[in-house]
């Protein structure tokens, strides 16, 4: 007795096709013996495209949405120093080279928020490198806030008997050797984890390495600029305090979108480390 089978598509549901095998004796009616579910292709999505519900694709939209709210704010100090300079406000703490004016305690809070995001990183990873960024950006914010560099700096001009040269004072000096001795001491320990650390942490580390070169060029170039050359010195300040901060913008939403996408990725550990920047 012959028996014949052939699969018959059935209907779509929810993005999945029902193909059904029928096997038919000719005196007998035909039985669906096996249906078989396969993906829609419609909805499947295609190698290299991440699917808009994933994961990494969430943390991406969210770390962008911060970056933006940070920027908003950085763009809006900005405008307030140009208010100030062009005589519209007269109030002196809306400048962005005011120490302790409302920008720069923004840079502050910011600079703060990087550190515990990067030790909250190091915590759910289980990793030191993050800890080590963070002790880094925490050192920012104290030498920022406390002035750490300004003070030694005299102290140590005072004490090397540091002379001026090349338009730059002996204090600058000072404060550039106090900067340099604090960065070697950081980069060691940095350079130490990132040396142990995996390829996915290194680049991560890669990219937190070049944010603060960026932060560097701003408040240290720029700043040896500003002292330097009498004209255009508005634009200078302008310049070094505004990018500070928008460096600082990227580095919080960095930290903030690999806190997160850590976070997602302990509940789906197939997805690998990536950055909460790129799709």
């Amino acid at each position: 007795m012959p028996i014949f089978a052939s699969p018959t598509e059935t209907h779509s549901r929810a993005g999945v096709w029902k193909v059904a095998l029928f096997v038919s004796d000719p005196p007998i009616e035909a039985r669906r013996v096996l249906v078989i579910e396969l993906p829609n292709q419609s909805t499947v999505p295609k190698p290299g495209v991440a699917d808009d519900h994933g994961p990494a694709r969430q943390t991406t939209r969210a770390t962008r949405h911060l970056l933006v709210l940070l920027l908003i704010g950085d763009v809006t100090f900005m405008l307030l120093h140009i208010a100030l300079k062009t005589g519209w406000i007269s109030n002196p703490q809306y400048s962005v080279e005011m120490d302790r004016g409302y920008a720069e305690i923004y840079l502050y809070v910011q600079e703060y928020w990087a550190a515990l995001l990067l030790i909250a990183v190091g915590w759910q990873r289980k990793r030191l490198i993050y800890p080590a960024w963070g002790l880094a950006f925490a050192y920012f914010v104290l030498d920022d806030s406390l002035q750490i560099h300004e003070r030694l700096g005299g102290r140590v001009a005072r004490a090397l008997d540091l002379q001026p040269m090349i338009a730059l004072r002996a204090q600058d000096f000072g404060e550039l050797l106090v900067t340099v001795v604090a960065a070697a001491g950081l980069f060691l320990l940095i350079g130490i984890c990132h040396w142990r650390s995996g390829s996915a942490d290194r680049r991560i580390s890669r990219h937190l390495f070049w944010l603060v070169v960026a932060l560097a060029g701003f408040g240290v170039v720029t700043d040896m600029l500003h002292i330097m050359i009498p004209w255009g010195t508005t634009f200078l300040g302008l310049v070094e305090d505004g990018g500070e901060m928008v460096v600082i913008s990227f580095v919080v939403a960095y930290a903030f979108g690999q806190s997160l996408l850590t976070r997602k990725e302990q509940r789906h550990p197939r997805e690998p480390h990536s950055s909460p920047f790129v799709p």
